[in-house]
């Protein structure tokens, strides 16, 4: 029950409405709370909130994207926060778009969903939640760009996000929530890796006229899973090279790395040759 001295007591039908100064102020402060909530100025956004975010970027994806979407970049990114100044600068220079072929290891994840043609907020460093798309515990865990999909990131083992945690319940079939680390990479697309070499299948025992040609069924990442399957490092596109003449006994190790798009390329084998070509 409000008393008479309660300056936001409900007025009775009938009664004479007489607004005291506190009652007025009241509605101002909460009117200025409301339409600063509702549309933050650029100056609020780059004092940053509750979510981690380091830059602003405009969405250019000729579609909305949502909270923990990703966006390719098209034009240089100005970190943040420093005032209006940067914000300006920032909102000119940063084009967020679907991401292309030319994004792998270069995005953003969009903090708050982002209109088709506004400027949001987005992380380009740091840990972040993120929808990932097929998901496979055995191999590697990176991710890395969806061609054309702003909604996720794809499974990838040589990706340029390290994935620190999966949810165990898919949103829909294929689709996870994760949480993945972006930005400085412990490990990335280009750095070597140790590899075993399973099961051999000598095509071509190779000798003084012939190349050897062996092939592998499976190709293991040290302390993960296998990553590729019916592999001859010494074929295209591997760079491992064989004598051009000669048997070759094989081997059960090798180095390689893996590509921007996840595929594994071997650089060095523990083969080694039984007998070379004989001179005539």
């Amino acid at each position: 029950m409000t008393t008479a001295g309660d300056p936001f007591r409900k007025v009775r039908s009938g009664e004479r409405l007489v607004i005291p100064a506190p009652t007025w102020n009241g509605f101002i402060d909460a009117a200025r709370f409301v339409r600063g909530a509702a549309a933050p100025t650029p100056e609020a956004m780059s004092r940053g909130g509750r979510a981690r975010w380091d830059s602003l970027a405009k969405n250019g994806a000729s579609s909305n994207a949502p909270r923990f979407g990703v966006l390719g970049i098209e034009r240089k990114m100005t970190l943040l926060p420093d005032g209006l100044d940067r914000f300006i600068t920032s909102s000119r220079d940063v084009l967020g778009r679907p991401p292309t072929a030319d994004d792998y290891g270069r995005f953003v994840i969009s903090v708050d969903p982002i209109r088709d043609g506004d400027v949001g907020r987005t992380l380009s460093s740091g840990v972040t939640l993120v929808r990932l798309k097929d998901w496979d515990e055995d191999k590697p865990q990176f991710a890395d760009i969806d061609v054309g999909e702003v909604g996720h990131l794809k499974f990838n083992p040589g990706g340029a996000a390290e994935i620190l945690w999966v949810a165990a319940v898919e949103i829909e079939a294929g689709l996870r929530w994760c949480m993945v680390r972006i930005g400085a990479r412990p490990v990335s697309p280009g750095v070597i890796r140790a590899f075993e070499l399973g099961d051999p299948n000598v095509i071509e025992a190779g000798d003084d006229t012939t190349q050897a040609e062996i092939e592998y069924a499976t190709v293991t990442l040290v302390g993960g899973g296998v990553v590729a399957e019916d592999v001859d490092p010494g074929a295209a596109p591997h760079h491992w090279r064989r004598q051009n003449l000669g048997e070759y006994e094989p081997g059960d190790m090798a180095t390689g790395y893996f590509t921007p798009e996840g595929e594994v390329r071997i650089v060095t084998v523990n083969e080694y040759p039984l007998q070379g070509a004989c001179d005539s």
